[in-house]
Formats: C-alpha cells, sequence, structure tokens
C-alpha cells in the first residue's frame, strides 16, 4: 500500500471531511471527495507549470486548505513535497534548504510570491504563484496520477536550524504507511481529531492529518495564528 492509496479512497466519500477555522474566525467544511477533486485540478495546475514527477515542490502557505491541498495534488503526481511556513524566520532561512534540493520549485500565494521571489533570485529555483480558490474552481481536471514505489521519496520536512545547519528528514511511502498503520490501531473512523499545529510540523502534517487521511476519519484544523490569539477559548 502507497500513501496516495488513502487519499484514492476517498475520492467518492461526501459525508466525512475537514472542517478549516480560520483566523477571521469563520469556518468552511469540504468533505473528502470535494477536497479530491480540488486536489486533481491543483495538480493540473502544476502540470501546466511544467512541474512533473520526482520534482521537489517547496511549499509555502499560512493557510492549513492550501497546504493540503498541495501536499495531495503531489502524492497524486508523485511529486516529492516540502512544506515550509512562510514565516519571516523560515523565509530567511530557505535558502538553507533549497541548497539541499535539486533545482527546486517554490509555490506560494499572492502575498509571499514577490518575497520568494526575490530571495531565490540568485538560485536555479523557479516560483509559481498558487491561484485563487475561484480560479482553481474553473479548471478541468485531468487524471495524471504517478505510482510511486515504496521506497521512493513523498515528503521532506526541514527542522527550523535555529541551533545548527536545517536538516531534513526524508519520508518515503515505506516508513510513513508502516507508522501510520501501527499508530492508528487503537483509533477507527468514527473518532474525530482536532489540530492546530502547523502542516510543515511533522506532528502537525503526519500525526494531525494523515493519520485522518490514513483512517477517512472527520478532522478539524485551526489555523495556528486564531489558536494563539483565542487560547483561553480553545
Amino acid at each position: 500500500m502507497k500513501l496516495v492509496d488513502s487519499i484514492h479512497h476517498l475520492k467518492n466519500e461526501k459525508e466525512k471531511g475537514i472542517m478549516f477555522f480560520l483566523t477571521d474566525g469563520s469556518e468552511v467544511f469540504y468533505s473528502y471527495g470535494q477536497l479530491y477533486e480540488m486536489a486533481q485540478k491543483k495538480l493540473t495546475y502544476l502540470r501546466m507549470n511544467n512541474v512533473t514527477s520526482k520534482n521537489e515542490l517547496v511549499i509555502l502557505f499560512d493557510a492549513h486548505l492550501d497546504n493540503i491541498l498541495t501536499a495531495w495534488a503531489c502524492l497524486l503526481g508523485g511529486i516529492i513535497c516540502i512544506p515550509c511556513a512562510p514565516n519571516e524566520k523560515r523565509i530567511k532561512a530557505l535558502k538553507n534548504y533549497l541548497k539541499f534540493c535539486k533545482a527546486p520549485i517554490c509555490i506560494t500565494d499572492n502575498s509571499f510570491f514577490e518575497t520568494i521571489q526575490g530571495v531565490v533570485s540568485d538560485m536555479d529555483c523557479t516560483v509559481i504563484k498558487s491561484p485563487e480558490l475561484q480560479t482553481l474552481n474553473e479548471i478541468e481536471a485531468a487524471e495524471d496520477f504517478v505510482e510511486t514505489a515504496d521506497d521512493d521519496v513523498i515528503f521532506v520536512l526541514f527542522s527550523s536550524g535555529s541551533t545548527s545547519a536545517p536538516k531534513g528528514a526524508a519520508m518515503t511511502n515505506r516508513n510513513l504507511v508502516s507508522f501510520l498503520s501501527s499508530y492508528t490501531k487503537i483509533y477507527d473512523n468514527s473518532d474525530s481529531f482536532i489540530n492546530w499545529l502547523p502542516i510543515e510540523h511533522n506532528s502537525g502534517l503526519v500525526i494531525s492529518h494523515l493519520t485522518q487521511i490514513y483512517l477517512g476519519a472527520t478532522q478539524y484544523l485551526v489555523q495556528p495564528g486564531m489558536m494563539l490569539k483565542n487560547t483561553g477559548k480553545m
């Protein structure tokens, strides 16, 4: 079994999904079936921008929805996903991450596009501007899926580099599925999970997102900024 199989299994799921709690206090729910279709469109967009399988894609978004759709698109398309927070500290360290990559590609939204372009201007790195949600929904999705092998790297998570040079932890299908199959034995898809950790964090990505995808369980994702502002209400 590959990790992406968990996503394929959810493509027709209309009841379970993710409730996103946003920093402005609003909330929005997407079923896994809806997210699957949106991720397909995101993969089509990446293909339109010459992102192919085995490419290393550094994703720099604040919003959980953007991060998840892009990460799913990477899984569907055999693209190596490297989540990175677009905060000031991480952006300053971005060059240190990219030097470990081979011809990396960065994707971000309009808020950070020019900043990221400036940081990597002297590097062999392409920067893509992610489409707004309305534009994404207008894209006709193509089933341009790529099968990955058990030992293919599918995620790379970098440390902050606050105490030494940043280190990238490479995650393969084999080690992620092995961990998830063991970790989820005490849960089932009737459970619900809440997460307020950032997606680029191991606990935020693996424990609090991929675990629920593997189970097909409902999850609630709170933007970290919302949690920090309202710790007494959560």
